[in-house]
């Protein structure tokens, strides 16, 4: 259940400021990629806060900053 939680924080926030800070316009396909790389972004800002509270807390390292540095590369 606390792995479940942590993942929903951790995809769900990023979420949220990306389609916060979202403005579409009439391309379809540049919508996507503008959405996609709002949300890698974000997702790699907040990645980096959990591991700077992960360590301060003493919780063991967020192993998926990679995964938020491939998707932010793969958009660009």
């Amino acid at each position: 259940m606390e792995k479940l939680l942590i993942n929903l924080l951790r995809i769900g926030i990023p979420l949220i400021l990306a389609w916060k800070f979202f403005k579409p316009d009439y391309h379809i396909l540049d919508n996507l990629l503008k959405f996609l790389l709002l949300f890698s972004i974000w997702g790699l800002i907040w990645e980096f806060v959990l591991l700077i509270v992960s360590k301060i807390l003493g919780f063991k390292n967020f192993p998926y900053l990679f995964a938020w540095v491939f998707l932010l590369s793969a958009t660009i």
